[in-house]
């Protein structure tokens, strides 16, 4: 079982003696720790769960999104970004019927969804925090205890969290988001940009998860391995998504499968998502249980 005691500090240092001193046969070593762990605990079996979780979330935090956005007048979000790019990868007919889907829920069921509507956001991102309790338990090898309340609270804590942070990274790419006529160089900068302030915030929505979701969690004080792992995961495959559906996927949604193609796409996206999660999990882990064992 991992020592809860097990620091930041122990982690890290391990992790560069083992690129340091002992070279690729020691990290082939530990890739198979890893897997054999992830194997043992289930983490593949755990990802799905977690992923089909979000992907409901992830329906409600939109429509919740998009009638914040009607509420502080800014339309123009969906009119002229969201919009046009959805436009771009469904059929016409699809598009004009989310286009007046989303025009009632920017105006006249706005206020549905800014309180109902937020309140099932809520409680379905929480059923994916606790999800993710029961995942983080297997891979530290300890029972829970803690009352039914006490997890429910902290659930709920962690998904405003979550929808709180999530919405701050929506904004900041949708409102810093550079038209056609700027310069390349200058898109590369706000690129760069966008994507280390995405990068901090995730950081910190990742080490208040391994904060508060295991009482064998690490007491996280910066960056760990495993959570540095799985931001850099995270924005890889972010950015690979959204090329895929700008340069690639339109052709599928129009065929047959239409928006069926589109749900399978994001689900494998929150299924690679829930994955880098878990497995920086473990990883950590693993290292914290070995540098307990050298200290003994």
């Amino acid at each position: 079982m991992a020592d809860t005691a097990g620091s930041n500090r122990a982690i890290v240092g391990l992790a560069e003696q083992v690129v340091r001193s002992r070279g690729r046969r020691d990290l082939k070593q530990l890739a198979g720790q890893v897997a054999a762990a992830m194997d043992r605990h289930g983490v593949l079996t755990d990802a799905t769960a977690i992923a089909f979780r979000m992907l409901f979330a992830l329906a409600f935090l939109s429509l919740t999104g998009l009638a914040f956005a009607g509420a502080v007048h800014l339309d123009g979000i969906w009119r002229h970004q969201i919009g046009p790019n959805i436009a771009r990868v469904v059929s016409p007919n699809f598009y004009r019927e989310l286009d007046h889907s989303v025009d009632q829920v920017m105006t006249t069921r706005r206020w549905w969804w800014l309180s109902i509507g937020l309140a099932l956001t809520l409680w379905q991102v929480s059923s994916g925090v606790r999800a993710l309790m029961t995942a983080l338990d297997s891979i530290y090898e300890v029972k829970d205890r803690r009352p039914f309340w006490q997890r429910m609270g902290i659930s709920v804590g962690l998904a405003g969290l979550i929808i709180a942070a999530l919405f701050v990274i929506a904004a900041a790419l949708l409102l810093s988001a550079s038209g056609q006529s700027t310069p390349p160089a200058l898109r590369v900068g706000e690129t760069i940009l966008r994507f280390g302030f995405s990068a901090v915030i995730l950081l910190f929505l990742v080490a208040m998860l391994l904060r508060f979701t295991t009482p064998a969690h690490l007491r996280v004080k910066w960056v760990t391995l495993g959570s540095s792992i799985t931001i850099a995961i995270w924005l890889a495959a972010s950015w690979l998504f959204g090329w895929y559906i700008a340069n690639f996927a339109y052709r599928g949604y129009q065929q047959a499968f239409g928006i069926l193609s589109l749900l399978i796409v994001v689900m494998t996206y929150l299924y690679v998502a829930s994955i880098a999660f878990l497995v920086g999990a473990e990883l950590d882990a693993l290292l914290v249980t070995e540098a307990t064992k050298r200290r003994r």
